[in-house]
Order: structure tokens, then C-alpha cells, then sequence
């Protein structure tokens, strides 16, 4: 353990390098997860395509932070209770960072704070594109039928 005297001159000799390292840190994916219905933060496992190393959110501020390089990357976030969330075709700029802001569902389409029936006739009216449909886009993959078969999972308790 270095005596507190000698920590001068350690900056000194990694000053620059303590700073590009700070700075990179900020570079990659970040964002936040929370409830779709309640907007309350969650913790929750984002995964990368072909990486097998996982982040994680901050449970009490749902942010999360993922160093990557210039690329372009696919993620899933998931949550225990919710609907896995999917993005494909995320940019990461060179020396930059993308957010991804998601907020995942529970199969509570219509926000009525219960996963019933109702909500399988919202994901149903929005397939078909009925007028005042609720977004019904639980899965990040633009409303389609795998939206109404999480739902339905949902509903069925799977």
C-alpha cells in the first residue's frame, strides 16, 4: 500500500491516461429500463447478440451502461415478469455512445394494471390497425403476431 505522499506523483505520471480512460468509459450502449405501464425502474440482463457477456441495470434507476466499439450490434433486454425486449441494427458511432431507453412490457397492453383478455383484443385491434388501438409493440420488433403471442402467453401464464 502506497504512503498517501507518493499519490501526487502517481497522477502526475497517469494523469492522461486516468482521463482517457474515464472518457472512454462513456463510449458504447446505455439507456434506461423500467415498466412500461409504471415507468418504475428494473433490473434487467442486456445481452449482445454473440457475446456472451451480459450488463446489467441499476435496479433502484433502471440506467445501464455497455462499453463497445464502432459497430453494429443486436440486443436483448429482459426482465423476470416481462416480455423480452429486441433491437436489431443498433449503430454504435466511433468514440460515441447510443441510447436505448426501453420500457418493457408485462402483457398490460392497454395499461389498465391487469393481463387479461383485453389485452390480447388491443394486440389484436393494432395488428389490424383499428383506429385507437394501444401501441401493442411489446417486443421491440414493431406490432406483429409474435406481439400477440407473448400477450397471450402472458395471459395464460406461460
Amino acid at each position: 500500500k502506497p504512503a498517501g505522499s507518493t499519490l501526487p506523483g502517481f497522477w502526475s505520471n497517469n494523469q492522461e491516461s486516468m482521463l482517457a480512460y474515464i472518457e472512454a468509459a462513456q463510449w458504447g450502449l446505455r439507456g434506461k429500463v423500467s415498466d412500461r405501464a409504471t415507468n418504475h425502474a428494473l433490473w434487467a440482463k442486456i445481452s449482445l447478440d454473440g457475446n456472451s457477456q451480459p450488463a446489467f441495470s441499476n435496479p433502484e434507476r433502471g440506467d445501464y451502461y455497455r462499453l463497445l466499439v464502432q459497430g453494429t450490434y443486436d440486443v436483448t433486454i429482459q426482465a423476470s415478469g416481462y416480455i423480452p425486449y429486441h433491437a436489431h441494427g443498433l449503430q454504435v458511432p466511433d468514440r460515441g455512445n447510443t441510447r436505448l431507453d426501453v420500457p418493457l412490457s408485462n402483457g398490460d397492453v392497454n395499461l389498465d394494471g391487469k393481463v387479461d383478455a383485453a389485452d390480447i383484443q388491443g394486440a389484436v385491434n393494432a395488428l389490424l390497425h383499428r383506429p385507437n388501438a394501444p401501441d401493442a409493440d411489446v417486443d421491440g420488433l414493431g406490432v406483429s403476431a409474435t406481439d400477440l403471442q407473448a400477450v397471450m402467453d402472458k395471459v395464460l401464464g406461460k
